[in-house]
Formats: C-alpha cells, structure tokens, sequence
C-alpha cells in the first residue's frame, strides 16, 4: 500500500491514493477490491473544500476494458490501520464502453466529496471495487486524486450517519421494496444549522415488461417527519454524457446512470432543528411479471452541519 503526496502549494493538497493502478476483473465472483491508504490533513487543519479526480484510462501492459460495470469508491478503515472500519461509499463510477480506446487514451471525472471531510483525516484507507465478469486480460489504469483545498470552513461538519446502503430488489413480488426501506429516526444536535441528505441511487436488472431497473423510469419520493422533500424521477440522459463517442450502447438512457460517468448525487437540504426525526424513501409501485432480477443500488448519509 502507498500514497503519493504531489503538487503541493499554500491552500492545496493532492492526496493521490491510486496511481495508474491496472485494474481488472475477477470472473469467479463478480467484483475485485483495490485498497490503498491516502495520508489527509488532520483533524486540526480547517478544510474549505474536497474534490475527487477518478482517472480512466488505457493499461500500459493489455488492452481497454469493455463493457460498463459498476465500481464503488469507499473509506474503509479511518485514522490508520489499527481505526474503526467506515466503510463509506463516497463516490460511485459505471465505467465507459472502452473497446474503441486506444493507447494513450485516458480521460477524467470529478466529484465534490467535501460532505465527508470529517472522515477523510489522517490516514484513511480507501479501496476501489471493480465489479464485473471480463477476463483479466484487459482492464482499466485508475488514478484517484483528492484535492484537498484547506483554509477556512465554509460550515462545520457536525454530525454524519449512515442510512440505506445496499441492493434492494425491486418488483420482486416475494422480497418487497417498502419491507426493506423502513424509516429510520434519527437525532439532530443542538447547534445544527443544517440538515443535509446525500443520496447515491442506481438501477440494474432487465425484467418483464419495463426493463427494470436499468431501462425503466420510476419514482422515488424522500420524507422528513412525514412531509414530502424530493421527489424525482430516477432516469438520466446518456447522450448528453461528456464522455463520447464510446463503443455499444452507451448512449442509450439508463435509470440514473450512464456508462462512463461517475453517478451524481442527490443532495437535500433542510432546516436543522433539535430533537428526534425520521427520514423515509419511497420507490413508485411496481410488480415484475417475469424475468424478475431488477435491483436498486443505494446509499444514503445524512449530515449535519
């Protein structure tokens, strides 16, 4: 494991964890951990801002890989390797139809990750899961960059709690969606100005008769204390995708995702106020009739500041 600390000047750090790592996948089982430690500011560096730079691109020893496979981007373990174990998924990437990309190609992606400044300090481990069934004869040089902008805190991270994090089936007449997403309740502190809800939600899956949840638009709603905050439909245009021409179908719309593009998330804010609360996600009702394997990978954090 190593971290590379590069480019640094007054006001800006580079934390880069994964530096043109090869990155394959593992045919057995579907998915491949590549974990390495970053060293972050610690805790009492005031931080302004946090954006992460995922770089793509062609290996120096095989070929581009191909198809489009969802890859998570984590902090495991915090503050060393003796921390507790976070397991945050911070930032969520499909990777791009890659068979046109030669070499020399790369190309780059960032995301605002700041709402997790107060878990990236000190040493963090952070993986990348490469999920997919290719054989490992080709593959992806994926370069993580934090860029750390420190310098006086725009809010002050207060408070960070983990909601729904998984893959809930849906459609599925014998595992209900609205059984597994249950309410949760949650206590805000005194002090808190803010309460902000960071949602990171993708459909997979082709089933009968919508093609859920890949091909399929449907409705989420998001309450707080009962009352209706977000509603949207969970659908994104693929063609308008930075990334392009890429090979297949990558410019087919999809259900909140796109092939080569790191997922966007929903972010919610409401006035703070103390006490004890519940938050809710509601999926629009849908039952498959066949080929039922439709799945709604989500993960949800709730911050105060």
């Amino acid at each position: 494991a190593s971290c590379l600390v590069s480019g640094q000047k007054p006001g800006a750090i580079h934390v880069v964890t994964h530096n043109r790592v090869t990155i394959v996948t593992n045919p057995a089982t579907g998915e491949k951990s590549y974990a390495r430690w970053g060293v972050f500011p610690p805790a009492d560096v005031p931080v302004r801002k946090i954006v992460l730079h995922l770089t793509l691109g062609t290996p120096d020893s095989m070929k581009t890989a191909h198809w489009d496979y969802c890859d998570n981007v984590f902090a495991r373990r915090l503050g060393g390797v003796s921390g507790p174990s976070g397991d945050y998924e911070i930032a969520r990437m499909l990777t791009p139809y890659g068979s046109i990309f030669g070499k020399g190609w790369q190309f780059e992606w960032t995301l605002d990750v700041t709402d997790f400044t107060s878990i990236l300090r000190d040493s963090v481990e952070i993986e990348y899961r490469h999920s997919g069934y290719e054989p490992d004869t080709v593959g992806w040089a994926l370069t993580l960059d934090f860029e750390v902008i420190t310098g006086p805190e725009i809010v002050k991270p207060l408070h960070l709690v983990k909601l729904w994090c998984g893959n809930y089936k849906y459609g599925d007449p014998a595992e209900r969606i609205e059984e597994k997403l249950l309410p949760l309740t949650f206590i805000t502190p005194e002090g808190a100005g803010l309460t902000r809800f960071r949602i990171l939600q993708t459909g997979h899956g082709m089933d009968e008769p919508r093609g859920c949840s890949e091909f399929c638009p449907r409705r989420r709603e998001l309450l707080y204390d009962s009352l209706l905050i977000q509603q949207r439909v969970l659908w994104k245009d693929c063609g308008a995708n930075p990334l392009y021409p890429q090979g297949g179908t990558w410019v087919y719309d999809r259900a909140g995702w796109c092939p080569g593009d790191l997922v966007r998330p929903d972010i919610i804010d409401v006035p703070a106020t103390p006490g004890n609360h519940t938050v809710t996600v509601k999926m629009e009702p849908y039952t498959a009739t066949g080929n039922i394997q439709a799945v709604e990978n989500i993960c949800g954090y709730l911050f105060h500041t």
